[in-house]
């Protein structure tokens, strides 16, 4: 089987989010479609795309590299990342084009999965610098399930662009939930592809980063040490320190404070809780270092945050 080592550069190498989230459709942060026989030159985008591929065979490449695709195939673009397509036999890919706004209503919840925390890792970059594309091969049932709801979504908004009077809040708020829906069942499909492949190959290492993950998700209130984190990967610090670099772009001691932070700034904005009760809550036995920790990461002491709030 012969195809191009690399793609050219697209006609149109760079798209915005003007030109797939129109002005004229406010409420639209999700924009799913289906292209068949699907071919693209390089090019990206300034948001994240997530591609299915339901049918035929064809080639993801990327600036370095190229991948053969199929059916069950799942492909997670960063927003920045040149990519494109080579249609071998019939390539039909689902598309889900996802909004920024979209990630800033939802992503808090969303990161509770472990999955997500490395499927959107915008930290995680390649050799070239460009972020990291995520790749893996959903199992039969899982595909299923994911196209289902791509289908779905894909009813809810062809209305939508024809007749600009159907363009609802309702209609929109349908389409994200059906987009929770999907990502909630993307990382599902991943855990069970990762454990597949661990069994295949006859190691847990992919499985055990995501009980890493998990471990920390659940216990970022205690303190937690490398020599804990080691225990439950199964891995010696040097190894799990280079594992989760590579798929998180961070060390782990770094996404423990990410996380104690991400799920803080959710309790200086949905609660009243006191500065002092929040930083205790979230892993952080003084003030001073919850508050350098959350500028470092968000640019804004707490104490600001909550008097933009009111």
């Amino acid at each position: 089987m012969t195809y191009p080592d690399k793609l050219p550069l697209d006609i149109k190498p760079v798209w915005y989010y003007a030109d797939c989230f129109p002005a004229n459709f406010p409420y639209r942060l999700i924009s799913v479609f289906l292209h068949r026989d699907y071919k693209i030159d390089m090019h990206c985008h300034d948001f994240y795309e997530l591609n299915l591929i339901i049918s035929g065979k064809g080639v993801h490449y990327t600036k370095n590299e190229r991948r053969e695709t199929s059916v069950g195939d799942v492909i997670i673009i960063p927003p920045g990342t040149y990519h494109g397509y080579y249609n071998i036999d019939g390539l039909n890919v689902y598309h889900m084009l996802i909004h920024k706004n979209f990630f800033n209503r939802y992503y808090s919840d969303l990161n509770m999965l472990s999955p997500f925390s490395i499927l959107f890792a915008t930290a995680a970059k390649r050799s070239d610098g460009e972020a990291k594309i995520q790749y893996f091969h959903a199992d039969a049932a899982d595909h299923e399930s994911m196209l289902s709801t791509f289908c779905e979504l894909d009813a809810l908004e062809k209305p939508q662009l024809t007749d600009v009077s159907s363009q609802t809040p309702y209609l929109s708020l349908l389409s994200y939930t059906q987009a929770l829906i999907l990502i909630v069942k993307l990382c599902n499909a991943y855990k069970t592809a990762r454990a597949a492949l661990d069994a295949a190959k006859g190691n847990s290492s992919s499985s055990n980063l995501l009980n890493v993950i998990d471990y920390i998700h659940l216990h970022y209130a205690e303190k937690i040490t490398v020599k804990d984190l080691c225990a439950v990967a199964l891995m010696s610090k040097t190894l799990l320190t280079e594992q989760f670099n590579k798929t998180m772009g961070q060390s782990p001691s770094e996404y423990v404070n990410y996380y104690r932070i991400l799920v803080a700034k959710k309790l200086l904005t949905e609660t009243d809780m006191s500065i002092a009760r929040i930083a205790a809550e979230t892993g952080f036995f003084d003030n001073s270092h919850f508050s350098k920790t959350y500028i470092k990461f968000e640019n804004i002491s707490p104490l600001k945050l909550r008097k933009t709030l009111g």
